[in-house]
């Protein structure tokens, strides 16, 4: 009987050991499996086409189609030199994705950090400008929306 005994604390202790040695190594397999996932969908995400976008093109954009919008970003805003953008791809042939407009160009929305005119420190606003999809009246008019980080 005690021969039987310490094989059944034998046996027990190997499956004990065997059941903690497996839940490290998958938990090790899943972290590095995530992390995995995670730079794949990071360098994806950077793949994407997206650019920088000057904010003098931008703002002169603005002040073609809105000059009311363009003077109220103007003597509120002071505005990060460079944004982002989306920008114009190729197909498998090379040709713009966008009929008539060249690849590599940038289309909006536009994002640019931002601050309130005369404070001093970093960019504290987030501007997002786009062209309306709304019609009042105008054939070109753009929506801005400031968000604080």
């Amino acid at each position: 009987m005690g021969l039987k005994m310490a094989v059944q604390r034998s046996s027990a202790a190997w499956f004990s050991s065997t059941i903690r040695r497996d839940i490290s190594h998958l938990a090790h397999r899943a972290a590095l499996l995530l992390t995995g996932w995670c730079l794949f969908l990071s360098l994806q995400y950077q793949s994407h086409a997206g650019g920088s976008i000057g904010w003098n093109e931008v703002i002169m954009q603005i002040r073609a189609d809105d000059p009311f919008l363009a003077a109220f970003i103007v003597e509120h805003l002071e505005v990060a030199p460079s944004g982002g953008a989306l920008r114009v791809g190729h197909d498998r042939d090379g040709n713009s994705t966008v009929p008539g407009l060249g690849v590599g160009q940038r289309l909006p929305p536009y994002d640019f950090d931002a601050r309130p005119k005369g404070v001093k420190g970093g960019y504290s606003l987030h501007l997002h400008v786009e062209r309306s999809t709304a019609d009042f009246g105008k054939t070109s008019h753009w929506q801005l929306s400031i968000q604080t980080f």
